[in-house]
């Protein structure tokens, strides 16, 4: 056998393993080639009541005074629960009324939000500010993750008292050099066949007591993403149309949204004069349940009061 004819073999040989190794980690990490197991995992993991949401982590309202309300947009995948200190928080020290939606196909069955997408959801929250601006004179709104984007976007449609974006999402951190690729194409590039991707854990969060308490999915649709580009898009567009005061809290080291590309940007974007940037270290992705939570509830109080 000549050195060239082994070297092809040796090649060959290579190729198809890294090509099994690859399959097998889409196999046991994502809905490849098993697009209908998207509700294995959380079909046992939470119990629901009769309209078959998650139990106790449905939609809420506190009441309170209607001179300044608030609406609190809770992340992909999880529900309005999480949002649930904040609010506490808001109604003991300010007493003013607070409603927390629960966005469609949340808290329920992942198979049931992959049928939406950003759109849907803005509908929906541009819906719920205009139901509170029937009453409240002032209305406050706070996201996040794609909450986040949620409430710069009505920001930037709306006249509201105050924006707080929190590890707001309009771009994913960047993977490792090696992944030949950004997030953003491979969900593009490859949704069609992998529908989903399972996580080891609810979400990103350091604090084993805050993941503990997190309600989310377990295996998160990817076309909800991949069919949202445009909205992303426009909302960083249009970033310079939003003047109220804003404040963002950011976790550096969140390895879901950019810090860079999306806090940073968002900051310096923007044309309010008032506006602050909040950088964390010690926390993930999802700030409200992390280590620097009672900080973050305490510099959104600190900011409202200020206003």
């Amino acid at each position: 056998m000549t050195r060239g004819s082994q070297w092809v073999r040796w090649t060959t040989a290579g190729v198809v393993l890294v090509t099994l190794i690859i399959t097998l980690n889409l196999v046991a990490f994502t809905g490849l080639f098993r697009p209908y197991d998207i509700d294995i995992a959380d079909q046992s993991s939470w119990t629901r009541d009769a309209g078959g949401v998650i139990t106790g982590h449905d939609s809420f309202t506190y009441t309170g005074t209607t001179d300044h309300c608030w609406l609190l947009i809770h992340s992909f995948a999880a529900t309005p629960d999480e949002m649930r200190g904040l609010a506490e928080r808001l109604s003991i020290d300010l007493g003013q009324c607070i409603v927390a939606p629960r966005l469609n196909g949340h808290a329920t069955l992942p198979s049931d939000v992959q049928r939406y997408t950003m759109e849907e959801w803005y509908t929906q929250v541009e819906n719920a500010h205009a139901e509170l601006a029937k009453s409240c004179d002032q209305v406050s709104v706070v996201g996040s993750s794609i909450g986040g984007a949620l409430a710069l976007a009505l920001a930037e449609r709306h006249d509201l008292a105050a924006v707080y974006a929190v590890n707001p999402y309009l771009y994913h951190t960047p993977v490792k050099w090696h992944y030949f690729g950004t997030p953003e194409w491979y969900m593009e590039t490859f949704e069609p066949l992998l529908h989903f991707v399972r996580r080891r854990t609810v979400a990103q969060i350091a604090d084993p007591v805050g993941l503990s308490e997190h309600v989310a999915y377990y295996h998160l649709p990817v076309r909800p993403m991949v069919a949202s580009k445009d909205f992303f898009a426009t909302v960083e567009r249009d970033l310079p149309h939003i003047s109220e005061p804003l404040l963002i809290l950011h976790s550096i080291s969140d390895p879901v949204s950019d810090f860079s590309s999306t806090a940073t940007n968002i900051h310096e974007t923007v044309s309010s004069s008032n506006k602050k940037l909040i950088p964390y270290s010690a926390s993930e992705h999802i700030l409200l349940r992390d280590y620097d939570r009672e900080d973050v509830i305490d510099e959104i109080v600190k900011f409202a009061q200020y206003q």
